[in-house]
């Protein structure tokens, strides 16, 4: 009988297995909610985005925060706009961190590709992340474990490559400038905190190349996989 302590991973991922399969399923039923009247949905997002922005300098310099008072208006008064169109704000914000372009607090800075040129500083900020990004993640692993519930079998049943975690090393006066998958690190209790989130395959310190981070990955995971379908296959 193994009597060697858990590992302090594979506590995380049973303490939080149930939590995260309850909180998936309650964000997926919150979008299926919203699809099912997605008039109100969007009336809900247009009233949120408005009170949340009306009071940024880039909203009252540019007079669009008469929106608050009809947000009718929003089409006719807010024009649509280019990545470049914001540059000027977007290096306002750098500095203030908030209030320029939204009266959120900027956490981060997300990265593009750079395919196109330098990559883009595109404000990750709290309000957009508790209201928007984290429900959407775990409406989305709710649909998975809605199908799939074996995702959460055994600490070695989930190989998750949409997300990493990467310790940063781009920062924009101060504030780190990184891909939007990268959850690393964690902004409060309430961000992205699955159960593998603490699994060796996962932390920062795996290698830093995506195809090193792959294999990393499924070394990692593919004996243990097999092993464990070996035992819980019945005997003939």
């Amino acid at each position: 009988m193994d009597t060697s302590p858990i590992p302090h991973w594979q506590k995380h991922w049973h303490d939080r297995r149930a939590p995260f399969a309850d909180e998936c399923r309650q964000a997926r039923d919150a979008l299926l909610a919203d699809l099912k009247q997605p008039g109100l949905a969007q009336q809900r997002v247009l009233a949120d985005v408005i009170d949340m922005s009306a009071g940024s300098v880039h909203w009252r310099e540019r007079g669009y925060d008469a929106v608050a008072a009809d947000h009718s208006r929003f089409r006719s008064l807010l024009p649509v706009m280019r990545y470049e169109d914001f540059v000027p704000d977007i290096e306002r914000e750098t500095r203030t961190k908030g209030g320029v372009l939204t009266c959120s607090p900027v956490l981060r800075w997300l990265k593009t590709s750079g395919t196109t040129g330098v990559p883009k500083r595109v404000p990750y900020t709290l309000h957009w992340l508790l209201t928007y990004r984290i429900p959407a993640m775990k409406a989305m692993w709710g649909t998975y474990l809605e199908h799939h519930p074996e995702l959460l079998a055994h600490p070695y049943a989930t190989l998750d490559t949409q997300t990493v975690r990467e310790d940063v090393f781009d920062f924009v006066h101060g504030i780190g400038h990184q891909a939007v998958s990268n959850r690393h690190p964690q902004i409060n209790s309430l961000d992205w905190n699955p159960p593998w989130y603490e699994s060796p395959w996962f932390g920062p310190e795996v290698p830093n190349t995506h195809e090193g981070r792959m294999y990393h990955r499924m070394r990692h995971l593919v004996d243990r996989i097999c092993t464990t379908s070996r035992r819980s296959t019945p005997a003939h």
